[in-house]
């Protein structure tokens, strides 16, 4: 459907035209559902979100009746996307979990449990959950640029290496390379610069 089309869809339903506002329901909901194309959700859970946020557009009328109405649409779903991505499972995050760190009782934690909880903090130790977060991003700063975006997706926001591909715009094949050397990157920059090992 044309921008056009779309604005006379926007402007029949605010005027409360059914017709109209049968149409645009229909076709928000398609765009929705193109954006959700292969992002790993299945189709119930796309199903649910597009209409609970097509509702929200809809039943009222929030949507722009000038300018470029469809692009209004797609980066709504788009933001939608990302957000579903950041709040699912976080099964699939770059695994750090060979690393740990021991402080002054003994106490061990792995970097991914400081990274990911933040009340899970080692006793009386000089390493609180801040100051790894601060070091980790002191190690991404010492890496290529694409190698500290992908770590920084992967492990702070817990996406998938599909998922870091369509948002840094590169191949999942440049996503998977630098995340394999960022990792070792990442991994020697720890140990050297902090007191962090790799556990048996």
């Amino acid at each position: 459907m044309e921008n056009q089309q779309l604005i006379s869809l926007v402007q029949g339903c605010l005027a409360h035209n059914g017709s109209a506002t049968v149409a645009l329901w229909d076709e928000v909901l398609r765009i929705g559902r193109n954006v959700f194309a292969n992002s790993g959700f299945d189709a119930e859970e796309v199903k649910d979100f597009v209409h609970e946020k097509a509702e929200k557009l809809i039943f009222p009328c929030v949507l722009p009746s000038e300018g470029n109405v469809r692009a209004y649409i797609v980066q709504v779903f788009k933001n939608l996307k990302m957000e579903k991505w950041r709040t699912r499972s976080r099964n699939n995050v770059v695994s750090l979990d060979t690393l740990a760190y021991t402080d002054e009782t003994g106490a061990e934690s792995t970097v991914l449990e400081l990274i990911m909880n933040p009340s899970k903090e080692p006793t009386d130790s000089w390493l609180r959950t801040t100051e790894l977060r601060q070091a980790l991003e002191a190690c991404f700063s010492k890496m290529g640029s694409l190698q500290a975006a992908v770590l920084r997706l992967s492990i702070i926001e817990a996406l998938r290496n599909t998922e870091i591909a369509e948002m840094l715009g590169v191949s999942k094949t440049s996503v998977e390379t630098a995340k394999f050397h960022g990792r070792e990157r990442l991994i020697t920059l720890l140990k050297r610069n902090y007191n962090i090992r790799e556990s048996d």
